[in-house]
Formats: structure tokens, sequence, C-alpha cells
């Protein structure tokens, strides 16, 4: 049992007071008639300590004094039952508040934990992610941007140096092969060619060629040189992922009507030549027929 100080014992005392005061009638009377009994048997001394006896009217005083404090007693001897019997249903039965305290408790337990295990994640997983990604365009003028990096393609840099965990980039992942380059396009390319109705013939080579950012190395290996590229006007650098796509899916119809615009405009035309030639069919059959009557 831990002891507590005075100061915290008249804290307690106060406490007890107050509530007897305010909220116990039962304790209330029986501590006034304590206190009446305690004064009353201090006066009867006193008197007895001037006179040496005691009257009558302090015994018949007393005598009604011990009457209430009998029955004030069992009422307060019951009274003290029955705040006890109540402690100990409260100590078995927790209440509502107290369940609803512990739930709110638990949840934000697993909260914690969740924010914990984030937390872990970010620190171990995505913060040294994101870290290589940060030095890999730092690297990316030096790298690939700059003019020493087609140097260094051309030289054969030694591969050895841009490992799978270097945080450089290999400037030979810019080099690709002609087949590389039309496979890249190759879901796009069949979608639109189902559209097409003229041939289209070298049209990659004729791109490539005409395109001052593929440097030829050889026969089948082309340089895509970054720094010489076209300029896209890819909107600012709050555009979200969301939003281009919905740009290219817009491009994409855009494509899609005007390549069959054409389309429609290349049959209206044909039909057109077609009514053309048959009535030069009939005109010449006309002037045959003519030329024979003469």
């Amino acid at each position: 049992m831990s002891l507590i100080t005075r100061k915290q014992q008249e804290i307690i005392d106060e406490a007890i007071s107050s509530y007897i005061k305010n909220y116990d009638k039962v304790a209330q009377q029986y501590s006034k008639l304590r206190q009446e009994i305690y004064e009353t048997s201090n006066d009867i001394l006193e008197l007895v300590e001037k006179e040496e006896k005691v009257s009558e009217t302090d015994k018949i005083r007393l005598e009604k004094l011990t009457y209430e404090y009998n029955k004030i007693a069992e009422i307060y001897s019951l009274h003290i039952n029955r705040l006890g019997h109540n402690i100990e249903i409260n100590r078995s039965i927790k209440p509502q508040y107290l369940g609803d305290l512990e739930s709110q408790y638990d949840k934000l337990s697993e909260r914690k934990g969740q924010l914990k295990s984030s937390i872990s994640d970010f620190k171990d997983n995505k913060k040294p992610l994101i870290d290589d990604m940060n030095a890999l365009l730092t690297n990316f003028q030096t790298e690939v941007v700059s003019k020493r990096a087609r140097a260094k393609i051309i030289n054969k840099a030694n591969d050895q140096e841009y490992s799978n965990t270097s945080r450089k980039i290999n400037p030979e992942s810019s080099v690709f092969t002609h087949q590389e380059l039309k496979d890249l396009f190759t879901d796009i390319d069949s979608k639109l060619r189902q559209l097409k109705t003229v041939d289209e013939v070298g049209e990659e080579d004729e791109h490539i060629k005409n395109e001052r950012a593929y440097i030829r190395l050889d026969s089948d290996k082309i340089l895509y040189d970054i720094s010489k590229a076209r300029p896209i006007d890819a909107g600012n650098s709050s555009t979200v992922v969301d939003e281009y796509d919905k740009s290219i899916e817009n491009l994409t119809i855009n494509i899609k009507d005007l390549i069959e615009h054409g389309a429609e405009a290349k049959e209206r035309w044909s039909l057109n030549a077609k009514k053309i030639e048959l009535m030069k069919q009939v005109l010449q059959s006309f002037d045959d027929s003519m030329e024979i009557d003469n």
C-alpha cells in the first residue's frame, strides 16, 4: 500500500466532507449527531469538574442523544452496506463510456500500427527508390544529353561502369536497332493501318531520315539523341498522369476522325472518278456509233 502525504490526506478529507455535505444526507445526519454528542459530552465533563454532579436535565439530554444515536447508527450501518454493495457492482460491471474508450483506444492503436508500417515502408523502400531516381535525374544531363555521351557510345564505353546497381545512366540504353524502333509502335501502327486507305511505303525510314534526333551509327543501329529532339508541349509540371492519358485519348480520337474523314473523302473522289470514267465511256460509245452511221 502506497503512503500518502499530509497534503494529499487533507485533499481527500475535503473531498469526502464536500460529498457528504452536498449528496449524502444519511452520513450528514450521522456526522451532525456525533458532533452534537461530542459537544454535549464536553459540556457535561466541564460541569462535573465544577459541581461534581450531573443534573437531571443533562441526564435526559444524554438519554435522548443515546436514543438518536442508536437509531441513526442502524440507518448509517445499512447505508454503508449499500454503498459497499454498489462499489462491488461497479467493479464487476464496466460503464458504457469505459467500453467506448477501450474501443477507441483499440482503433487508435491499430491506426498507429498502420502509420508505423507506412513510415517504415517509406523509409526502407520508397525513400531509397526516390533517392536513386533523384540521382538518375541529376546524372541525366551528364550521361545522356551531353555531347560526350555520344562519344562514349561511339567509343564503346565499358559496360561494367554501368551495373544494375549503378546510379549512372548507360548511354548505350539510347541506342536502338531499326526493328526495335518499329516494334515500339507496333500496336498503334496496326490499329492505324486498319483505317488507312492509301499505301505508305517506307514511312518509318522517311521519319528516321528526316528527324535530326536520330543518328545512324551503322546500317542497323540508330542513336536517339534526346538533346536534339523537338520539344513536346506536355503542359506544366503540375499536369498529372490522368491528364496525359486523357490528352492521348483525345488525340487518338482526333486522329481516327481525320483518317475516317480522309477515307470518306477518298471514297467520294473514287466514286466521282468512276462516274466520270463511265460518262467518258458513254460519250465514246456515242461518238463511235455516230461514225458508223456516217
